[in-house]
Protein backbone atom coordinates (compact mmCIF):
# COMPACT_ATOMS: atom_id res chain seq x y z
CA UNK A 1 0.00 0.00 0.00
CA UNK A 2 1.30 3.34 -1.12
CA UNK A 3 0.34 6.34 1.21
CA UNK A 4 0.52 9.85 0.54
CA UNK A 5 2.36 12.16 3.33
CA UNK A 6 -0.40 14.50 3.69
CA UNK A 7 -2.73 11.71 4.13
CA UNK A 8 -0.31 10.10 7.39
CA UNK A 9 0.51 13.28 8.73
CA UNK A 10 0.01 16.52 9.47
CA UNK A 11 2.35 19.95 8.81
CA UNK A 12 3.41 22.86 11.32
CA UNK A 13 4.79 25.75 10.22
CA UNK A 14 7.70 27.69 12.09
CA UNK A 15 7.81 30.61 14.42
CA UNK A 16 7.96 34.22 12.69
CA UNK A 17 10.19 36.99 14.94
CA UNK A 18 11.70 39.59 13.86
CA UNK A 19 16.00 41.12 14.69
CA UNK A 20 14.26 42.87 17.63
CA UNK A 21 12.94 40.15 19.39
CA UNK A 22 16.12 38.17 19.56
CA UNK A 23 18.52 38.21 22.51
CA UNK A 24 22.14 37.62 23.23
CA UNK A 25 20.87 34.66 25.99
CA UNK A 26 17.19 33.34 27.41
CA UNK A 27 15.37 30.27 28.12
CA UNK A 28 13.67 30.63 24.90
CA UNK A 29 15.52 29.09 22.26
CA UNK A 30 14.47 28.49 18.53
CA UNK A 31 15.93 26.34 16.03
CA UNK A 32 16.74 26.91 12.39
CA UNK A 33 18.13 25.20 9.68
CA UNK A 34 22.15 24.91 11.07
CA UNK A 35 20.22 23.11 14.03
CA UNK A 36 20.04 20.11 11.16
CA UNK A 37 23.35 17.74 11.09
CA UNK A 38 22.90 17.09 6.70
CA UNK A 39 25.05 14.27 7.27
CA UNK A 40 23.47 12.89 10.20
CA UNK A 41 20.31 13.74 10.11
CA UNK A 42 20.40 14.86 13.24
CA UNK A 43 19.57 17.89 16.11
CA UNK A 44 22.87 19.48 16.38
CA UNK A 45 22.73 22.05 19.27
CA UNK A 46 26.13 23.83 19.09
CA UNK A 47 24.82 27.40 18.40
CA UNK A 48 21.04 27.88 19.54
CA UNK A 49 19.29 31.32 18.60
CA UNK A 50 17.80 33.37 21.80
CA UNK A 51 14.45 34.92 21.81
CA UNK A 52 13.31 37.92 24.50
CA UNK A 53 12.48 36.46 27.91
CA UNK A 54 8.54 38.32 26.76
CA UNK A 55 8.52 36.93 23.65
CA UNK A 56 5.71 34.24 23.39
CA UNK A 57 5.84 31.04 21.86
CA UNK A 58 2.66 29.01 20.93
CA UNK A 59 3.22 25.21 22.37
CA UNK A 60 2.29 24.04 18.53
CA UNK A 61 5.91 26.05 17.74
CA UNK A 62 7.80 23.52 20.16
CA UNK A 63 9.45 20.12 18.72
CA UNK A 64 6.94 17.23 20.15
CA UNK A 65 8.11 13.80 20.37
CA UNK A 66 7.21 11.49 17.74
CA UNK A 67 7.77 14.02 14.97
CA UNK A 68 10.19 14.84 12.43
CA UNK A 69 11.74 18.85 11.82
CA UNK A 70 12.30 19.44 8.64
CA UNK A 71 14.01 22.26 6.70
CA UNK A 72 11.78 24.03 4.69
CA UNK A 73 13.42 27.16 2.68
CA UNK A 74 17.06 27.47 2.76
CA UNK A 75 19.93 29.27 0.26
CA UNK A 76 21.76 25.89 -0.07
CA UNK A 77 19.03 23.48 -1.98
CA UNK A 78 21.12 20.69 -0.88
CA UNK A 79 19.67 21.75 2.86
CA UNK A 80 16.04 21.87 1.86
CA UNK A 81 14.36 18.93 3.28
CA UNK A 82 16.93 17.63 5.66
CA UNK A 83 15.54 16.14 8.96
CA UNK A 84 15.82 15.50 12.24
CA UNK A 85 13.69 12.81 14.59
CA UNK A 86 12.52 14.02 17.64
CA UNK A 87 12.62 11.76 20.46
CA UNK A 88 10.51 13.38 23.04
CA UNK A 89 9.36 17.05 23.57
CA UNK A 90 11.71 19.71 23.74
CA UNK A 91 10.95 23.34 24.75
CA UNK A 92 12.76 24.83 21.74
CA UNK A 93 11.00 26.68 19.15
CA UNK A 94 11.46 26.31 15.35
CA UNK A 95 11.94 29.39 13.33
CA UNK A 96 9.70 30.42 10.18
CA UNK A 97 12.20 28.45 7.62
CA UNK A 98 11.35 25.32 9.55
CA UNK A 99 8.29 23.05 9.85
CA UNK A 100 7.68 20.04 11.93
CA UNK A 101 5.94 16.92 10.61
CA UNK A 102 3.55 14.97 13.05
CA UNK A 103 2.80 11.53 11.23
CA UNK A 104 -0.60 9.99 12.73
CA UNK A 105 -0.68 7.35 15.21
CA UNK A 106 -1.44 4.65 12.99
CA UNK A 107 2.11 5.09 11.42
CA UNK A 108 5.39 4.34 12.79
CA UNK A 109 6.93 7.96 13.32
CA UNK A 110 10.40 7.11 12.95
CA UNK A 111 9.15 4.73 9.45
CA UNK A 112 8.15 8.03 8.04
CA UNK A 113 11.53 10.00 9.11
CA UNK A 114 13.45 6.80 7.26
CA UNK A 115 11.50 7.48 4.23
CA UNK A 116 12.26 11.17 4.22
CA UNK A 117 16.03 10.24 4.01
CA UNK A 118 15.46 7.99 0.73
CA UNK A 119 16.60 8.15 -2.68
CA UNK A 120 12.99 8.70 -3.43
CA UNK A 121 12.12 11.22 -1.62
CA UNK A 122 15.96 13.40 -2.69
CA UNK A 123 14.20 12.73 -5.95
CA UNK A 124 11.22 13.96 -4.85
CA UNK A 125 12.51 17.36 -3.53
CA UNK A 126 14.94 17.46 -7.03
CA UNK A 127 11.48 18.19 -8.63
CA UNK A 128 9.96 20.44 -6.28
CA UNK A 129 12.22 22.77 -5.13
CA UNK A 130 11.73 26.61 -6.48
CA UNK A 131 12.70 29.67 -5.67
CA UNK A 132 14.87 32.66 -6.24
CA UNK A 133 18.10 32.97 -4.17
CA UNK A 134 16.39 30.83 -1.18
CA UNK A 135 15.28 27.37 -2.59
CA UNK A 136 11.60 26.31 -0.53
CA UNK A 137 9.33 23.63 -0.49
CA UNK A 138 6.13 24.19 0.39
CA UNK A 139 3.86 21.97 2.47
CA UNK A 140 0.85 21.49 -0.22
CA UNK A 141 4.16 19.77 -2.35
CA UNK A 142 5.61 17.63 0.42
CA UNK A 143 1.82 16.36 1.29
CA UNK A 144 2.23 14.58 -2.53
CA UNK A 145 5.41 12.28 -1.47
CA UNK A 146 4.22 8.57 -1.59
CA UNK A 147 5.80 6.36 1.01
CA UNK A 148 5.37 2.54 0.61
CA UNK A 149 3.11 1.57 3.97
CA UNK A 150 3.51 -1.77 5.33
CA UNK A 151 1.25 -3.07 8.35
CA UNK A 152 2.55 -1.02 11.51
CA UNK A 153 3.95 -4.10 12.96
CA UNK A 154 6.44 -4.43 10.13
CA UNK A 155 7.36 -0.95 9.99
CA UNK A 156 8.20 -1.19 13.27
CA UNK A 157 10.44 -4.36 12.29
CA UNK A 158 11.80 -2.27 9.40
CA UNK A 159 12.80 0.38 11.81
CA UNK A 160 14.55 -1.62 14.21
CA UNK A 161 16.87 -3.06 11.19
CA UNK A 162 17.26 0.50 10.25
CA UNK A 163 18.15 1.56 13.82
CA UNK A 164 20.93 -1.02 14.39
CA UNK A 165 22.43 -0.63 10.98
CA UNK A 166 22.45 3.81 11.83
CA UNK A 167 24.03 2.59 15.23
CA UNK A 168 26.59 0.80 13.74
CA UNK A 169 27.86 3.42 11.51
CA UNK A 170 27.74 5.93 14.72
CA UNK A 171 29.95 3.16 16.21
CA UNK A 172 32.22 3.53 12.88
CA UNK A 173 32.25 7.43 13.00
CA UNK A 174 33.21 7.42 17.02
CA UNK A 175 36.53 5.37 16.09
CA UNK A 176 37.66 7.78 13.36
CA UNK A 177 36.86 10.74 15.83
CA UNK A 178 38.89 8.50 18.43
CA UNK A 179 41.81 7.45 16.39
CA UNK A 180 41.96 11.44 15.54
CA UNK A 181 41.97 12.71 18.81
CA UNK A 182 44.83 10.04 19.33
CA UNK A 183 46.70 11.42 16.89
CA UNK A 184 46.32 14.91 18.26
CA UNK A 185 47.28 13.68 21.54
CA UNK A 186 50.47 12.18 20.14
CA UNK A 187 51.07 15.41 18.78
CA UNK A 188 50.62 17.76 22.07
CA UNK A 189 52.68 15.33 24.02
CA UNK A 190 55.85 15.19 21.18
CA UNK A 191 55.37 18.87 20.93
CA UNK A 192 53.24 20.56 23.30
CA UNK A 193 50.28 23.14 23.32
CA UNK A 194 51.32 25.24 19.60
CA UNK A 195 50.04 28.91 20.84
CA UNK A 196 51.52 28.46 24.05
CA UNK A 197 54.93 26.97 22.37
CA UNK A 198 55.03 25.46 25.48
CA UNK A 199 58.03 23.33 25.41
CA UNK A 200 59.40 26.53 24.24
CA UNK A 201 60.76 25.99 20.52
CA UNK A 202 62.46 28.19 18.55
CA UNK A 203 59.88 30.17 16.09
CA UNK A 204 59.94 31.00 12.23
CA UNK A 205 56.84 32.02 9.88
CA UNK A 206 55.12 29.93 7.73
CA UNK A 207 55.44 32.46 5.14
CA UNK A 208 59.70 32.27 6.37
CA UNK A 209 59.76 28.40 5.73
CA UNK A 210 57.73 27.97 3.00
CA UNK A 211 56.49 29.18 -0.46
CA UNK A 212 52.74 29.63 -0.43
CA UNK A 213 50.40 29.99 -2.99
CA UNK A 214 46.65 30.16 -3.52
CA UNK A 215 44.66 28.42 -6.46
CA UNK A 216 41.96 29.88 -9.36
CA UNK A 217 38.81 28.79 -10.99
CA UNK A 218 38.74 28.58 -14.81
CA UNK A 219 35.89 30.85 -16.40
CA UNK A 220 32.79 28.30 -15.77
CA UNK A 221 31.54 29.99 -18.70
CA UNK A 222 33.70 28.17 -21.18
CA UNK A 223 33.85 24.82 -21.70
CA UNK A 224 36.81 24.13 -23.18
CA UNK A 225 37.91 24.63 -19.89
CA UNK A 226 36.21 21.99 -18.15
CA UNK A 227 34.45 19.48 -20.83
CA UNK A 228 36.39 16.38 -20.38
CA UNK A 229 39.09 17.58 -18.26
CA UNK A 230 41.57 15.40 -16.39
CA UNK A 231 43.32 17.57 -13.78
CA UNK A 232 41.57 17.52 -10.59
CA UNK A 233 40.09 20.63 -9.03
CA UNK A 234 39.07 21.19 -5.72
CA UNK A 235 37.60 23.96 -3.45
CA UNK A 236 37.69 24.83 0.25
CA UNK A 237 35.02 22.64 1.16
CA UNK A 238 37.47 19.60 1.32
CA UNK A 239 39.36 21.35 3.49
CA UNK A 240 38.11 19.64 6.36
CA UNK A 241 41.14 18.15 9.10
CA UNK A 242 41.96 15.36 7.18
CA UNK A 243 44.16 13.50 5.32
CA UNK A 244 43.16 14.04 1.47
CA UNK A 245 43.41 11.08 -1.09
CA UNK A 246 40.78 11.91 -3.57
CA UNK A 247 38.85 14.95 -5.16
CA UNK A 248 34.95 15.03 -5.35
CA UNK A 249 34.55 14.73 -9.08
CA UNK A 250 35.56 18.28 -10.18
CA UNK A 251 38.15 18.03 -13.07
CA UNK A 252 39.51 21.09 -15.59
CA UNK A 253 41.51 20.79 -18.63
CA UNK A 254 45.24 22.24 -19.84
CA UNK A 255 43.40 25.04 -21.25
CA UNK A 256 41.06 25.45 -18.07
CA UNK A 257 44.30 25.77 -16.46
CA UNK A 258 46.62 27.83 -19.00
CA UNK A 259 43.72 30.25 -18.50
CA UNK A 260 43.57 30.77 -15.14
CA UNK A 261 45.36 31.41 -11.45
CA UNK A 262 45.09 27.58 -10.90
CA UNK A 263 47.86 25.73 -10.00
CA UNK A 264 48.68 22.15 -9.33
CA UNK A 265 50.24 21.41 -5.80
CA UNK A 266 51.70 18.01 -5.75
CA UNK A 267 51.40 15.22 -3.20
CA UNK A 268 51.80 16.72 0.79
CA UNK A 269 51.53 19.79 0.03
CA UNK A 270 49.39 21.24 3.08
CA UNK A 271 46.06 23.20 2.37
CA UNK A 272 44.31 25.78 4.59
CA UNK A 273 41.00 26.85 3.25
CA UNK A 274 41.18 31.14 3.43
CA UNK A 275 37.06 31.40 3.63
CA UNK A 276 33.32 30.06 3.97
CA UNK A 277 32.29 27.46 6.85
CA UNK A 278 36.06 25.61 6.67
CA UNK A 279 37.99 28.81 7.31
CA UNK A 280 41.19 27.89 9.16
CA UNK A 281 40.76 24.08 8.50
CA UNK A 282 43.23 21.72 6.84
CA UNK A 283 43.92 18.94 4.60
CA UNK A 284 46.84 16.89 3.84
CA UNK A 285 47.46 16.31 0.01
CA UNK A 286 47.91 12.53 -1.12
CA UNK A 287 47.71 13.68 -4.43
CA UNK A 288 48.02 16.16 -7.33
CA UNK A 289 45.44 18.85 -7.41
CA UNK A 290 44.51 22.16 -8.34
CA UNK A 291 42.50 24.16 -6.07
CA UNK A 292 39.98 27.59 -6.40
CA UNK A 293 41.25 30.87 -4.84
CA UNK A 294 39.67 30.24 -1.53
CA UNK A 295 42.48 27.60 -0.68
CA UNK A 296 46.00 28.22 0.27
CA UNK A 297 48.77 25.31 -0.83
CA UNK A 298 51.91 25.37 1.67
CA UNK A 299 54.66 23.72 -0.48
CA UNK A 300 56.30 21.40 2.69
CA UNK A 301 57.53 18.76 -0.12
CA UNK A 302 60.27 21.56 -0.91
CA UNK A 303 61.59 21.96 2.76
CA UNK A 304 63.61 19.06 4.11
CA UNK A 305 63.35 20.32 7.57
CA UNK A 306 59.99 19.59 7.79
CA UNK A 307 57.79 17.15 7.03
CA UNK A 308 54.38 17.15 5.98
CA UNK A 309 52.21 15.27 8.54
CA UNK A 310 54.12 17.70 11.45
CA UNK A 311 53.13 20.82 9.33
CA UNK A 312 49.50 19.39 8.96
CA UNK A 313 49.04 18.88 12.45
CA UNK A 314 50.91 22.15 13.06
CA UNK A 315 48.37 24.44 11.28
CA UNK A 316 45.47 22.53 12.88
CA UNK A 317 46.37 23.64 16.26
CA UNK A 318 46.74 27.40 14.47
CA UNK A 319 42.88 27.14 13.63
CA UNK A 320 41.68 29.34 16.73
CA UNK A 321 43.90 32.51 14.94
CA UNK A 322 42.00 32.13 11.93
CA UNK A 323 38.66 32.96 13.81
CA UNK A 324 40.19 36.22 14.82
CA UNK A 325 40.94 37.27 11.42
CA UNK A 326 37.82 39.75 10.95
CA UNK A 327 35.13 40.64 13.58
CA UNK A 328 32.38 40.45 11.19
CA UNK A 329 30.01 37.54 10.45
CA UNK A 330 31.78 36.79 6.93
CA UNK A 331 35.39 36.17 7.88
CA UNK A 332 38.26 35.57 5.05
CA UNK A 333 42.21 35.35 4.96
CA UNK A 334 44.40 35.87 3.24
CA UNK A 335 48.12 34.81 2.10
CA UNK A 336 49.73 37.58 4.20
CA UNK A 337 47.88 36.01 6.75
CA UNK A 338 48.97 32.80 6.33
CA UNK A 339 52.86 33.59 5.86
CA UNK A 340 52.63 35.44 8.84
CA UNK A 341 51.59 32.44 11.16
CA UNK A 342 54.05 31.06 13.37
CA UNK A 343 55.49 27.96 13.48
CA UNK A 344 57.65 25.90 15.61
CA UNK A 345 61.69 24.71 14.47
CA UNK A 346 61.52 21.05 16.21
CA UNK A 347 64.37 18.75 15.30
CA UNK A 348 63.37 16.64 11.83
CA UNK A 349 63.96 13.31 13.64
CA UNK A 350 61.21 14.05 16.27
CA UNK A 351 59.03 15.23 13.33
CA UNK A 352 59.84 11.93 11.52
CA UNK A 353 58.63 10.06 14.58
CA UNK A 354 55.79 11.90 14.89
CA UNK A 355 54.89 11.01 11.26
CA UNK A 356 55.25 7.41 11.58
CA UNK A 357 53.24 7.15 14.31
CA UNK A 358 50.81 9.14 12.77
CA UNK A 359 50.59 6.94 9.29
CA UNK A 360 49.76 4.02 11.59
CA UNK A 361 47.02 5.85 12.87
CA UNK A 362 46.55 6.69 9.82
CA UNK A 363 45.86 2.96 8.26
CA UNK A 364 43.68 2.10 11.30
CA UNK A 365 41.40 5.54 9.76
CA UNK A 366 41.74 3.88 6.19
CA UNK A 367 40.60 0.21 7.37
CA UNK A 368 37.59 1.70 9.56
CA UNK A 369 36.29 3.98 6.56
CA UNK A 370 36.16 1.14 4.00
CA UNK A 371 34.25 -0.53 6.65
CA UNK A 372 32.13 2.86 6.98
CA UNK A 373 31.58 3.09 3.39
CA UNK A 374 30.57 -0.77 3.57
CA UNK A 375 27.97 -0.60 6.56
CA UNK A 376 26.23 2.84 4.13
CA UNK A 377 26.51 1.17 1.26
CA UNK A 378 24.01 -1.61 2.56
CA UNK A 379 22.03 0.71 4.39
CA UNK A 380 21.38 2.34 1.32
CA UNK A 381 20.28 -0.76 -0.18
CA UNK A 382 18.01 -1.88 2.63
CA UNK A 383 16.39 2.11 2.50
CA UNK A 384 16.23 1.19 -1.49
CA UNK A 385 14.21 -1.75 -0.93
CA UNK A 386 11.66 -0.23 1.67
CA UNK A 387 10.92 2.80 0.09
CA UNK A 388 12.05 2.66 -3.32
CA UNK A 389 10.56 -1.02 -4.73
Amino acid sequence: MVKRLGDIASFRRGLTYSKGDEAPFSSKCVLRSNNINLEANSLDLSEIKYLREDFIIPDDRKLKANSIFICMSNGSKQHVGKVAFIEKDMDYAFGGFMGLIVPSPEVSAKFVYYACQSSAYRSFLSQVGNGIGITNLRFSDLEKFEIPLPPLAEQQRIVEELDLLSRVIELKNAQLRTLDELAQSIFCEMFGEILSNEKRWDISTIGGEFKVYSGGTPDTKQPAYWENGNISWIGSNLCQNLVLYHNDGKFITEEGLSHSSAKVFSENFVLVALVGATIGKSALLRFKTTTNQNVAGIDVPSNDRYTSEFVYMMMRGLYPLFMNVSNGKFKMANLSFVRSLPIIKPPLSLQETFSERFSVIQRQKSNVEKSIVVAENFLASRMDKYFNE
